[in-house]
Formats: structure tokens, C-alpha cells, sequence
């Protein structure tokens, strides 16, 4: 039996005459296009299992995607595709990355997911002694550290 396609939702990008749609498979090659309206083609930007081992999109026809928006920025950097299907985690899609295939088959959703998960272990601060030096500017001070974890789209 051959698979069943449903589109479950899409968007034009009005600034760069694209369209943007969200393709559910019934055997789970779940997948992101992109129709170019200058040049009449369609890419696809991801599909479970070809760019990754799993299906890291997970759509469902019961669930069609409910808000779509395009971050726009600099060329270089790419655009980021932002959509949620109320029934999962938002996500997002830098649309560079997926038009140059950066992970090729190795996708996750991890890279995915608008709230990434924090790291596991803090940095860790320790005094030390500089014999070359004999001025000690942290005598009787105490510092407090913090950190932010960035990701390459400054998230």
C-alpha cells in the first residue's frame, strides 16, 4: 500500500516569495519544503528518516501546525523558521543550515527545540598560584560566577 501525504500547514514568507509547507507521511517521512516562487521549485528543508534515523518531527494529521513566523536575518547567519503543532514542544529550523545540510542523515531534535536543555556541568573556579606575580588582587575578596550557555542562533 502506497503512503498517504497530507499537508498540515504552511506559511508565505511575503519579504522573500517563498512558501513554506508542513508535509505529514503516513510512514513517518514527516517533512519540511520550501517552494521558491522566483524559480518554481521545491526543496526540502527536512524529512524524518532521509535527514535523520528517527522521526524527529513526529506530525500528526490531528494535530495541523498552528502558528508559523520567519526570524529574518542576516544572509549569512540564515533565516529561522519558527512552528508549533500544539501537541509538542515549539520548534525551529534554521533555513540555511537545512538548505546546506549541515548534519546531512544526523538530525536530532535536539537541535530542534526552542527551549534547549541546560548543560550538565557548571564550570568550576579554583585559586591558583602565579609565581611571576607578587601582587595577589584577590586577598580578602570573594567572587560570585555565572554563565550563559550560547548557541549558534544566539538562543
Amino acid at each position: 500500500m502506497a503512503s498517504v501525504n497530507q499537508c498540515i500547514g504552511s506559511c508565505y514568507d511575503e519579504l522573500k516569495h517563498r512558501v513554506f509547507y508542513f508535509n505529514w507521511n503516513s510512514d513517518g517521512y514527516n517533512g519540511i519544503y520550501m517552494y521558491d516562487i522566483k524559480t518554481k521549485t521545491i526543496k526540502p528543508l527536512l524529512v524524518s528518516l532521509i535527514h535523520s534515523t528517527t522521526d524527529i518531527l513526529n506530525f500528526s494529521p490531528d494535530y495541523p501546525i498552528a502558528s508559523v513566523n520567519i526570524l529574518y536575518r542576516t544572509e549569512e547567519d540564515g533565516d529561522i523558521l519558527h512552528w508549533t503543532d500544539r501537541n509538542q514542544r515549539p520548534m525551529k529550523l534554521n533555513i540555511k543550515d537545512a538548505l546546506d545540510t549541515i548534519y546531512a542523515s544526523d538530525w536530532r531534535k535536539e537541535y530542534l527545540t526552542v527551549s534547549r536543555k541546560m548543560p550538565l556541568i557548571a564550570p568550576v573556579c579554583a585559586y591558583g598560584d602565579d609565581l611571576t606575580k607578587t601582587i595577589n588582587n584577590l586577598k580578602s575578596n570573594l567572587f560570585q560566577f555565572s554563565y550563559r550557555w550560547v548557541y549558534k542562533d544566539n538562543k
